[in-house]
């Protein structure tokens, strides 16, 4: 099956804010054994799908599985400080709002929220984060946190 979700995608951004590495003010997620074939969109550049003024998160992951059954969506946010869900909640809310309107209406998908943070944090912040629900599609999914550094797919 052809990796149809990833090529919708490619076709509804500008490719200049495609990028190969999922790094932010020396965080970053290592893209080793992502499913493939993917996209990974930096929505800090400029000419990436969200509004300059508003939320979003630093980066969206799309990749399709080998057998093209489902494909992986994560909403990323990275931070080499303390984990705070002030800091993290809005960023990914926005993040799944984008990928949401890029994604065609009836894609087979699996979404995550993606917090990377370089510090760990506070434990009543890191439970409250780990507590907390995205809305994505009429689901509520639980925000994964990771370390920086750490594999994207063990995330997903």
């Amino acid at each position: 099956m052809p990796p149809a979700v990833v090529n919708e995608v490619n076709s509804r951004v500008n490719p200049e804010c495609c990028t190969e590495s999922c790094e932010d003010s020396g965080c970053s997620l290592s893209m080793i054994e992502v499913p493939t074939p993917n996209v990974l969109i930096s929505l800090e550049h400029e000419k990436s799908p969200a509004a300059k003024s508003a939320p979003h998160c630093d980066f969206l992951f799309i990749g399709d599985s080998d057998t093209g059954e489902v494909t992986w969506i994560a909403s990323i946010e990275l931070t080499t400080g303390k984990a705070r869900a002030s800091k993290f909640l809005p960023q990914l809310r926005a993040g799944a709002e984008i990928a949401n309107h890029l994604l065609p209406p009836n894609a087979n998908v699996r979404f995550r929220a993606v917090a990377v943070h370089g510090k760990g944090g506070r434990s009543f912040e890191m439970n409250k984060l780990r507590d907390c629900k995205i809305p994505f599609r009429g689901k509520n999914v639980r925000i994964k946190l990771v370390r920086c550094g750490s594999p994207l797919v063990k995330a997903l």
